[in-house]
């Protein structure tokens, strides 16, 4: 029995991968210690795709680059387009039908992410996101305005309704003028940088991609063919945008449009809430689309203002709604009117969109007495129907008499900033875009 157990025990050592070797303990004892050789292999793994994160070309050029597959267990691989690509994006093959690049030649500004994905042959797979940026070439520094009749500078004196431009600028006076001037002087923009006034007086946040206007420079000369504002801009991937539009959208300086008649003064009856939340929803939607585009399509950064009240301390108001009545109202609509405009900036990338703030305690302006007697205030003359193109025939926000401590607002309309007006805004608009 003694040697058959020996002899296991001896075939049991014969058999063992072990190798074994002498030591002795602290009391000088012999003792074996084995140590066992072990054989490791490394888990199936998917394969690496190295390639470009972002490809970037200007309108007329091309943008190549490879795209390796990288096996960590040496398998083979094949790389796939497993995304939607845009016009202007293609793959480059080798001999064998193998995707090893990417051709991008874009043919319209915007930015899109295309996925690409390495499988190998045991069925593991690994996606990536190339970002494909166009953008039309900007040989220069640019400054464009873009937004309704306060942004093309309208409503600094009565020359403004008898313009020959139908977007009725004031291209000289505007505050984006004044803007242009002080950042050139700052040394922000280049001394040969340009201004371009798209603006236009009446229009809204929806029209901005949809009414075709001609881009002037600063001394009112027309630039290029008619176009929508958001195109042109677009087209010409400027440095610095600059935004103010929305009381069109909501009939700001129509206080007739926003009220209900015999409201006894009281303000809750007077507003037309109805009109009012259409309108903001409305705004809501074109205001964002307009900055996705411009962050999409373009370099620039963007600017964007909220509105300051004009309405006096104690305005002449409209029928069923004056003095506190209309103060009210008219609060009522520019704060709702500015919490749109502040969400919409807040849904941009930190960096890409600023926000100039002309409400609040910024909020200098208010409305003085009307130019002339109040009773012929409804009888300007030829200027009339112009008048009441953008004030509804109303001079509800005008002060019942005499002057604010600043006289920043027009005097005709009693709701557009005179030239010292577009000097404030102006002011504050520069100040955002210095403290970048």
């Amino acid at each position: 029995m003694l040697l058959v157990i020996v002899g296991y025990l001896l075939m049991v050592a014969g058999c063992s991968s072990s190798t074994g070797e002498q030591v002795a303990d602290a009391d000088g004892t012999a003792t074996s210690t084995t140590a066992v050789q072990t054989t490791t292999t490394s888990a199936p793994a998917p394969p690496e795709l190295v390639m470009a994160g972002i490809a970037r070309a200007e309108i007329g050029q091309e943008f190549t680059d490879a795209v390796v597959a990288v096996d960590p267990n040496g398998d083979d691989t094949a790389i796939e387009v497993t995304g939607r690509a845009p016009a202007g994006f293609s793959t480059i093959q080798n001999s064998r039908g193998r995707l090893t690049g990417f051709r991008w030649q874009p043919e319209r500004a915007g930015q899109w992410d295309v996925e690409l994905t390495a499988t190998d042959t045991g069925g593991l797979s690994t996606t990536e996101t190339i970002r494909l940026i166009a953008r039309y070439p900007r040989p220069r520094d640019l400054l464009i305005a873009m937004g309704d009749s306060v942004a093309a500078g309208f409503g600094r004196d009565r020359s403004d309704f008898a313009g020959s431009d139908e977007c009725f600028r004031s291209e000289g006076d505007s505050y984006a003028r004044h803007t242009y001037d002080a950042l050139v002087e700052a040394g922000s923009l280049a001394e040969d940088a340009e201004l371009l006034i798209v603006a236009c007086a009446g229009a809204t946040a929806a029209t901005l991609s949809s009414f075709a206007v001609t881009a002037t420079t600063a001394d009112g000369e027309v630039v290029g063919e008619p176009q929508s504002q958001l195109d042109a801009v677009i087209e010409r991937n400027p440095t610095i945008v600059t935004l103010t539009v929305g009381a069109t959208d909501v009939s700001m300086f129509d206080a007739a449009a926003l009220t209900n008649p015999g409201a006894a003064d009281d303000p809750d009856r007077a507003i037309d809430q109805f009109l009012v939340d259409n309108a903001l929803r409305r705004l809501t939607t074109h205001l964002g689309l307009t900055l996705d585009a411009l962050v999409r399509s373009t370099d620039a950064h963007v600017v964007v203002t909220t509105w300051y009240d004009p309405t006096a301390a104690i305005p002449i108001g409209v029928e069923g709604c004056t003095g506190e009545c209309m103060v009210s109202v008219m609060a009522n609509v520019v704060e709702a009117t500015n919490d749109v405009i502040v969400a919409a900036v807040a849904a941009q990338p930190a960096g890409r969109v600023s926000l100039a703030r002309l409400d609040g305690q910024a909020d200098v302006w208010e409305a003085k007495n009307g130019l002339g007697p109040d009773v012929l205030r409804d009888g300007l003359g030829p200027l009339q129907g112009l008048v009441d193109a953008f004030t509804g025939g109303t001079t509800a926000t005008c002060a019942d008499e005499g002057s604010p401590p600043q006289d920043l607002i027009s005097s005709l309309d009693c709701s557009h900033p005179n030239e010292a007006g577009h000097r404030e805004i102006a002011r504050v608009v520069t100040e955002t875009l210095l403290d970048i």
